[in-house]
């Protein structure tokens, strides 16, 4: 199965694949690449989306001990700083986090999971799905692209009812809303099973490059706002993270209905 590409040229040209699925017809949607993903000389938005609030990067949670640091970058006066929250690690589960969009004054809520645990490699019985991948840090054209196809409202709240979404991976690196885009996902997977429906996330190269220690492609930013709470940013993956717990539980592959979705194929390289 070939997913039809959005056209025009992307960093390394790699592409954003969109599919609808419903019941034995796909409905193949092709976006300008314009929409879908951020050039290397134009960047579709930078840290000056912020400006409006004081927070611009975040939230990081963090465990040590038998506690829970939620920590966000602030821009005071021009000046970055870190500031942190810390609760015992028995009340993290009721953790509520508050997410940039970069839309003025639009925020989204998260809560921290209970308990995470290895995804499912197959699925059965799915009527309906939509397919979304290499998205790359652009919070703006994720959004855009599930509103389009009634997955979220404008408020950020699963409405796709009992169907699925399929991330097939690539959503870190090079943008500079990589931390929004994951903590979206991570929001919507408990959504959606709320509701009867599912969120997928299957790795690819970039989030393995990024667990592994490989940030050739990460944005400027993270690495210096990794570097304000006195860790490398590859730590910002690490098992004593949220994300990087629970980037932990993702498949490379899995079978959803009578698919198999991997991110770039199967190599023969070892």
């Amino acid at each position: 199965l070939s997913l039809l590409p959005a056209q025009g040229s992307a960093l390394d040209r790699e592409k954003t694949q969109l599919a609808m699925f419903r019941g034995h017809t796909i409905l193949f949607t092709a976006l300008l690449a314009s929409l879908v993903l951020h050039q290397a000389d134009k960047p579709t938005y930078t840290d000056t989306n912020y400006m409006n609030t004081s927070v611009i990067d975040g939230p990081y949670v963090m465990y040590k001990n038998d506690s829970v640091f939620v920590n966000y970058i602030e821009n005071s006066g021009g000046v970055k700083m870190v500031r942190t929250d810390s609760m015992p690690s028995t009340s993290g589960g009721n953790a509520t986090l508050i997410v940039n969009t970069g839309e003025a004054g639009k925020t989204f809520s998260v809560s921290l999971k209970p308990k995470l645990s290895n995804e499912k490699a197959e699925y059965n019985g799915v009527k309906k799905m939509l397919v979304i991948s290499d998205i790359e840090g652009n919070f703006t054209a994720l959004r855009k692209l599930l509103r389009a196809n009634g997955v979220i409202d404008e408020n950020f709240n699963w409405t796709f009812n009992k169907d699925h979404v399929v991330f097939t991976g690539d959503f870190v690196d090079r943008g500079p809303m990589v931390t929004e885009v994951l903590w979206l996902i991570y929001s919507l997977e408990e959504k959606a099973k709320a509701a009867g429906g599912y969120v997928h996330y299957i790795l690819g190269n970039h989030e393995i490059m990024n667990m592994n220690g490989d940030v050739r492609y990460v944005h400027a930013r993270y690495p210096e706002h990794a570097a304000l709470m006195n860790k490398p940013y590859t730590q910002l993956f690490g098992a004593d993270t949220e994300i990087g717990r629970w980037l932990s539980t993702k498949n490379v592959a899995e079978r959803v209905g009578n698919i198999l979705f991997v991110h770039g194929g199967i190599s023969s390289y070892v």
